[in-house]
């Protein structure tokens, strides 16, 4: 088309998609690399992004592109590999492997080693004519052959080599079951947990900050009440030897524990090491302690600092004095957890150089230490207390089951770039960009995470061993696991260095191989799998769930009627439901419109904003009100807020759901709240402790009764 006509068309499509027209090289190269040219917006609006932004992420994906004029040269050379670097097989079915053999003549012969996870070795051969050829062409409209697997491949991680002509090609292959590890059919019931953030927890015991034996108590307490889950924020190490940035979505590593909720008085070596004792029963070490717990907010730097005192002369008995059964121990854990002795030493190396490692020598930022880079005794208290760490949470999900209720831990998307996994494994992370959010009725300007992506094709190369590691951390300790971000296995925003979070892409990951190496690291765990999966989120990220069996995310603050004659959307099976979330006002701060005051004071919503707000507030409570009269669950024309938390509970307690989660603060209604997105240092966010300690609200009455009440619409709703 040429001409006005073509004129017109194009600024109709500019018009479309956001005022751009791009290239159609550009966008052919884009495709290549995984990133959307343009995407739906959270209004339902199509966007194009721009050529600039575009060229931005290419780059940072590795592109040699100069500008968007440099993409027609750049389609010419890119590459076809022999093999995919990652294939998954569904379930050891028989399987179709898709093969790059262009120019390659009728009837040669490829041989074909399959080395199965366990050792075994499969061998045979296939020739070229007898391929099959797949349904769609790929880039450069080439259509891949098709190798056929052998049957009955054993769920796990296989090694495929294939030779041709003297040119071999390897190709790492994940068999999984279909779906994410379940409970037998019948055996998991209508369930139920509690949730508490473990450093708002505190006890008789707690040094400054509650530890894994306040999450062992609550565990006990919540499990003895028919609680099949205790629920709790990620429990992963800050970056740094002190924690600068308290919140548990920005940690420094995915593969450890944060050393601040060790337990020391419930260490073996404690009973043997009276320097530590003096340090933690002593009378000043009681006022110290006292003056930590004092007040409403923890104070991480203040706690991290006398419980290392404690932990350092722990460690220091131990490597002096420790049995041998407990050196075999730490020898053990050392073989199973590979990266630990890295951790150790790069966490001893920040305390010696005191600054974050991009700022370190060319030699150990480049992730080679030597023993000079390092003190030796703070490298053997980093590995003790991760040791610590890993058994007294292990020890809790040992004990799940009849006695105690398992844990649902909390998996973040990423990591602060200034800590051990984003020095450990620089290869795998793409420089030139941040991962966020795009512009949403709730962040009109979008988001930037300041964390940086994973690179999707880099991942695929080293067989996504950093995600299997990331997985069995967890899954070693979590009886439920929830994937934050779920979207993220599918795609996610990049913004650019410099830009700003409005001038993002999308880029795609390699869902299937995410969901696979999941699937059989859940099984292998025997652990449940939640997505949350709430807000924008793109249709093929939900069917991929149901495919595969991860439970979504229900908040019934999401999902309230406008209408006092309408009804709440109900929870579906697939899912754990709550009233809300720990980024979402508690039970009594939506009744009370706590959060519309908030975003007054900030500023975020202006007072002739904050009136209708509170309007529209009190007609949504209305509405929820009179639609739960209208279910039976409220008889009195005027209720409290307890009653109506109850008769939430009880509504959420007979729906479909297969697991409710109540969060342990709604239950005497408290009203402020652990997070408030959007903010930082403004507000105490991820700071607040419960008002009641763990002996405290285990005997309040108002606590017993609702999660009573809770525990029995569960059992009628069966």
């Amino acid at each position: 088309m040429i001409g006005p006509a073509a004129g017109k068309r194009e600024n109709e499509i500019k018009q479309l998609c956001g005022g751009y027209f791009l290239g159609e090289s550009l966008r052919r190269l884009a495709i290549h690399y995984g990133v959307e040219p343009s995407y739906w917006d959270a209004a339902g609006t199509l966007r194009q992004v721009s050529p600039e932004t575009l060229s931005a992420v290419l780059r940072a994906l590795g592109a040699p592109l100069g500008s968007p004029a440099d993409a027609a040269a750049l389609l010419q050379d890119l590459p076809a590999p022999v093999l995919p670097p990652v294939t998954v097989i569904w379930d050891g079915n028989r399987a179709k492997i898709p093969l790059e053999l262009s120019n390659t003549p009728t009837g040669n012969q490829i041989r074909c080693r399959l080395r199965l996870e366990s050792g075994e070795r499969r061998q045979w051969d296939a020739a070229t004519g007898e391929l099959a050829l797949s349904q769609a062409p790929g880039e450069g409209g080439r259509r891949a052959q098709l190798l056929a697997m052998p049957e009955d491949i054993p769920w796990g991680y296989h090694s495929l080599e294939v030779e041709l002509d003297a040119q071999a090609a390897r190709s790492l292959v994940i068999c999984a079951p279909p779906r994410v590890y379940g409970p037998p059919a019948g055996a998991g019931g209508r369930r139920w947990g509690v949730f508490a953030p473990l450093y708002a927890l505190h006890s008789k015991q707690s040094v400054g900050i509650g530890d894994f034996s306040d999450l062992k108590a609550l565990s006990y307490w919540a499990g003895k009440r028919g609680a099949s889950f205790v629920g709790t924020l990620p429990l992963l190490p800050g970056a740094g030897p002190l924690p600068a940035d308290p919140s548990p979505y920005r940690p420094g590593s995915r593969l450890f524990w944060n050393e601040l909720f060790v337990d020391p008085g419930a260490l073996p070596e404690f009973q043997e090491c009276p320097r530590a004792r003096l340090l933690l029963e002593s009378d000043f070490a009681r006022k110290q302690m006292a003056r930590l717990m004092d007040g409403e907010f923890v104070d991480y730097e203040g706690a991290a600092r006398f419980k290392r005192q404690i932990l350092e002369e722990l460690a220091r008995h131990f490597f002096r004095n420790g049995a041998a059964k407990r050196r075999e121990a730490l020898a053990a854990f050392e073989a199973e957890h590979p990266d630990a002795s890295a951790y150790a030493k790069f966490q001893a190396a920040w305390e010696n150089f005191g600054e974050p490692w991009p700022r370190w020598p060319a030699g150990p930022r480049e992730g080679k230490l030597s023993p000079g880079d390092y003190g030796e005794e703070a490298r053997r208290y980093h590995l003790y207390v991760q040791w610590a760490a890993a058994g007294q949470l292990g020890r809790i999900s040992d004990a799940a089951g009849p006695k105690a209720a398992g844990l649902y831990l909390d998996l973040p998307l990423g990591t602060d770039p200034s800590g051990f996994d984003a020095w450990r494994f620089q290869g795998l992370f793409a420089e030139g960009a941040s991962v966020g959010a795009p512009p949403d009725p709730f962040f009109s300007g979008g988001q930037d995470w300041a964390f940086q992506p994973l690179h999707p094709g880099r991942i695929r190369e080293e067989g996504h061993a950093y995600w299997r590691r990331v997985l069995r951390h967890h899954l070693e300790a979590a009886a439920l696991l929830r994937i934050d971000h779920v979207m993220g296995l599918h795609r996610l925003w990049w913004i650019p260095d410099g830009a700003s979070a409005k001038e993002g892409a999308y880029v795609r990951y390699p869902a299937e191989e995410l969901y696979a190496a999941l699937s059989v690291e859940s099984h292998r765990a025997r652990t449940e799998i939640v997505g949350e999966d709430l807000g924008t989120v793109a249709d093929e990220t939900r069917e991929a769930m149901d495919r595969h069996g991860v439970l979504r995310s229900y908040v019934l603050q999401f999902h309230l009627p406008a209408d006092p004659a309408g009804t709440p959307k109900p929870p579906p099976a697939d899912s754990i439901a709550s009233f809300g979330t720990h980024d979402l006002p508690t039970f009594a701060g939506f009744w009370k419109g706590r959060d519309i005051e908030i975003s007054e004071s900030l500023g975020s919503l202006a007072k002739e904003e904050s009136a209708p707000a509170k309007n529209a507030r009190t007609l949504l409570r209305e509405a929820l009100e009179e639609s739960l009269r209208g279910q039976g669950l409220l008889a009195a024309d005027k209720v409290s807020a307890e009653e109506l938390l109850e008769a939430c509970l009880i509504y959420l307690g007979k729906s479909p759901a297969g697991i409710v989660l109540v969060q342990l603060e709604d239950l005497w209604l408290e009203e402020e709240p652990q997070n408030v997105p959007g903010t930082s240092r403004e507000l105490p966010n991820w700071r607040r402790r419960l008002r009641y300690a763990v002996e405290e609200f285990q005997g309040l009455p108002v606590v017993e009764s609702l999660l009573a009440r809770l525990a029995a619409a569960r059992k009628a709703s069966e």
